[in-house]
């Protein structure tokens, strides 16, 4: 079952459900967010469309990686895709024949495409383990990495001009149709599965057992998760620092899609590099370097009020955010127990997605304080003395394990 990748044929069925789907995402967010700006005007409605995706995550994420651990994760990954498809028919029908509330419409339709993608996206980590040998997992990542930024680039351009030319509600059927066609090569893959009972334990139990796992887990693998929690620090402000940086280059608009493309570009090529890298891959502190890279660049593209040197910049940025992506997801699923990749991947999820907001609301009240230079100098070193930090404490641990030996 688990052949080289280029000849894997279940993976190359998910690889492909993964690109269009999240080419379809890409579309629907622009529609979305267009959609809702064109109704209200309002900044504060763009934010009830982030609350609306954050909240599914917050309530469902760990309960999605427990049946991850314990159902058929090619059944659940086909029934969120089949109940996304028939949540954005329902959402077209509704607003073709003028539904009042279409504010309320979309709200609703992103609250729960946001939970059903919260079931989706742990079995999707889970799967990558149960279809690709240990040894190919840099390449797997590697290639899912470039899907994710290609289609989120491509996806990004399509929608904007298919809002513009064709209107929303045809973007809300081209992002169904690729719901539905995700399914379809789902269901033609073939995910190995083990039939498990689903115990009969509270929520709160499986997460005891999660965090006793944790304790005993490897220490490549603790490592790795406290960097994908701490360079929220510095990823979650990039969408403000781009967005002040246009205005100050004076390109405006232009200047904020061009370091868009920059970093998305970026993190295709660092896809590339990845699988070069594959050696470094056993030893989880390589990805404090790529994370001291990363930073670096972003605070120098905020030293120059130019364009060129922005993008460049950003570029770099990109390539050593998705080598640390990469390395981290590499690194989860090959050190994790398959009984408990579910769960620990709904760990990700929720420390990938749940601190930005957070983050970027406190990072814009200090750029309004201290200016844009100081404030990312600051939230930099933030990022990489707790990334220091975490790396000193786990090399300590693997000197003493060493000792003992």
């Amino acid at each position: 079952m688990k052949q080289q990748i280029i000849f894997n044929r279940n993976f190359a069925f998910i690889w492909s459900a993964s690109l269009l789907s999240g080419i379809g995402d890409s579309i629907m967010s622009i529609a979305v967010l267009w959609g809702v700006y064109s109704f209200t005007q309002s900044p504060i409605a763009l934010g009830i469309v982030t609350l609306a995706q954050l909240l599914p995550i917050i309530i469902f994420s760990f309960y999605s990686g427990v049946l991850a651990d314990t159902y058929s994760t090619k059944k659940i990954m086909i029934y969120s895709d089949i109940a996304r498809f028939l949540l954005l028919l329902f959402l077209i029908i509704f607003w073709s024949f003028g539904f009042n509330s279409k504010l309320i419409l979309l709200y609703i339709t992103v609250f729960f495409l946001s939970v059903f993608s919260s079931f989706f996206d742990p079995s999707f980590q889970t799967t990558i383990k149960q279809i690709v040998r240990k040894e190919d997992l840099i390449n797997a990542n590697s290639w899912f990495q470039f899907s994710r930024n290609f289609s989120r680039l491509f996806g990004l351009m399509l929608g904007g001009i298919l809002v513009e030319t064709l209107g929303i509600v045809n973007s809300f059927i081209i992002n169904a149709l690729s719901f539905l066609i995700s399914a379809i090569l789902l269901f033609l893959s073939e995910i190995p599965y083990e039939k498990q009972a689903l115990v009969s334990k509270k929520i709160s139990h499986h997460f005891i057992d999660s965090l006793k796992y944790l304790k005993t887990a490897p220490n490549t693998l603790k490592q790795s998760l406290w960097y994908i929690i701490i360079i929220n620090f510095s990823v979650a402000p990039l969408s403000i620092i781009m967005t002040i940086l246009a205005d100050k280059t004076e390109y405006d608009s232009l200047g904020l899609g061009v370091f868009n493309t920059a970093l998305a570009i970026g993190s295709i090529l660092g896809a590339f590099f990845a699988p070069k890298l594959k050696k470094k891959s056993k030893d989880s502190s390589i990805i404090f370097y790529y994370i001291t890279f990363y930073c670096t660049f972003v605070f120098l593209a905020t030293c120059f009020k130019n364009l060129f040197l922005g993008s460049l910049f950003f570029f770099l940025s990109g390539v050593f955010s998705s080598l640390t992506l990469i390395f981290v997801n590499t690194i989860m699923q090959r050190d994790t127990d398959i009984k408990f990749i579910g769960k620990i991947s709904s760990f990700r999820s929720m420390a990938l997605r749940i601190p930005p907001p957070i983050i970027a609301l406190v990072y814009g009240w200090v750029v309004l304080k201290l200016g844009l230079i100081i404030s990312t100098l600051f939230i930099q070193l933030i990022t990489l003395s707790l990334c220091f930090i975490i790396k000193i404490k786990y090399k300590e641990r693997s000197d003493e394990k060493c000792i003992v030996s």
